[in-house]
């Protein structure tokens, strides 16, 4: 599956149009910039989501909930792998993460891990909550905390870009 997101400020999005109807779509508002709203919309081709407006991801994997909970908060961290030859095992702790998530966290939805098309070793990790306990918990459990000291993202030579940005869900269609 292929993802685009985009950003629309306002009431506007910035330039977004679509050649093809998306699969599902998923629209987040910011909690520090109320008036920004993200997209992701989920394309069954790559060439579908390349004819649309804003930035190209493949899906590379997503852990899922062991529960039915509505995605009611999502945080998103962009991350850039600085050497190519260290992408197999960021990917692999990050799924890692994303079970201990799943594991720990009683209104866990989803997390993704979406990889940028246009640049090499840049990374998006989606992550979607039914409440806000569990955003904050995804960033605070115990468990949580000891995976990332366990594995530190130098490691990898990952880097996180801009930081985490956190969403209250706006609305989605089918996105899971």
């Amino acid at each position: 599956m292929f993802v685009v997101r985009s950003e629309l400020v306002g009431s506007r999005p910035r330039g977004w149009h679509a050649a093809s109807e998306p699969t599902s779509s998923l629209v987040l508002r910011a909690l520090d910039e109320p008036g920004t709203l993200v997209r992701f919309d989920t394309f069954a081709t790559r060439g579908h989501a390349r004819s649309t407006w804003g930035e190209p991801y493949l899906l590379l994997f997503g852990v899922m909930g062991t529960i039915s909970v509505q995605p009611a908060y999502a945080v998103a961290v962009e991350w850039e792998v600085l050497h190519l030859a260290n992408v197999a095992a960021f990917e692999d702790a990050q799924r890692q993460l994303f079970e201990t998530r799943r594991q720990y966290l009683p209104s866990f939805v989803f997390d993704w891990l979406l990889k940028r098309l246009d640049r090499d070793g840049q990374y998006l990790a989606l992550g979607v909550y039914g409440d806000e306990e569990g955003l904050r918990l995804g960033q605070i459990h115990p468990e949580i905390q000891r995976f990332a000291a366990d594995h530190p993202p130098a490691t990898y030579a990952a880097n996180e870009v801009g930081g985490a940005r956190f969403f209250l869900v706006e609305s989605r269609d089918a996105v899971r």
